[in-house]
């Protein structure tokens, strides 16, 4: 009778030293494949300045996925001119990539609100979200803070707001009177043409943001995702 309880009793250890064991590789095969997710495939940010107003306001949560591109493999993952990104203005020494992935981690499960690196870390710089509008071989000027432009091989300038598919809304705080709009956050240039590899980013607030103007155009290597999703606050859902 004793064998018999110890063969039980060794054989119900057995059980469940295995079925610790499962969960405990469940859930390290789960939070791998999160990790890889939300580092290779979508990842949230939080909106913290004004720059994309009026659509787009401090408080709301977008997610952004990385996967999009100029020249994808895939056709619907190509980044169209109008597209809100997510953009680095200057790269530095990123830190490894386990630790951008635990970031991308705490910055996920906190909205934004912690980060495993200081703001002003040399590690970090600080994105932007701004709109994609010049392209290589673009010419392009702005007046009234509107972007005119002129695609390579084309005979006219056109607005953005007539080569852009999708809608969207700029604002243009009033100035004082007599304001020099090429002071400061620029609201006219003369005509530039875009290089290889430059793209021209502008915000939605033409007034109160720093984007192109201040950088410069930027390579396709600064850009980190496009918004794809706004999901806060909920009365706000839609897709970009």
């Amino acid at each position: 009778m004793s064998q018999l309880l110890y063969d039980y009793s060794y054989r119900m250890r057995q059980q469940f030293h295995r079925a610790i064991a499962g969960t405990i590789f469940f859930i390290l095969c789960l939070v791998v494949c999160l990790l890889l997710f939300l580092h290779f495939v979508l990842f949230s940010i939080s909106v913290r300045t004004y720059s994309m107003e009026p659509d787009t306001r401090p408080g709301q949560l977008l997610f952004v996925s990385p996967l999009f591109s100029m020249e994808p493999r895939l056709t619907f993952l190509e980044l169209k001119r109008g597209d809100m990104i997510l953009a680095q203005p200057r790269i530095g020494k990123r830190p490894p990539l386990p630790g951008r992935i635990l970031a991308g981690i705490a910055a996920f499960f906190t909205a934004q609100k912690a980060t495993l690196f200081a703001p002003d870390s040399p590690n970090t710089e600080t994105p932007i979200l701004a709109r994609l509008l010049g392209v290589p071989g673009d010419t392009i000027y702005m007046e009234n803070y509107v972007l005119h432009i002129r695609p390579a091989g084309a005979e006219h300038f056109l607005t953005e707001f007539e080569l852009v598919e999708q809608d969207y809304n700029i604002q243009v705080t009033a100035l004082p009177k007599n304001w020099d709009n090429t002071l400061a956050v620029a609201g006219a240039f003369p005509p530039v043409t875009l290089e290889a590899d430059r793209y021209f980013l502008l915000c939605d607030n033409r007034t109160c943001s720093v984007d192109s103007r201040i950088f410069g155009p930027m390579g396709e290597a600064h850009f980190k995702g496009k918004a794809v999703l706004r999901y806060f606050p909920f009365d706000a859902f839609t897709f970009f």
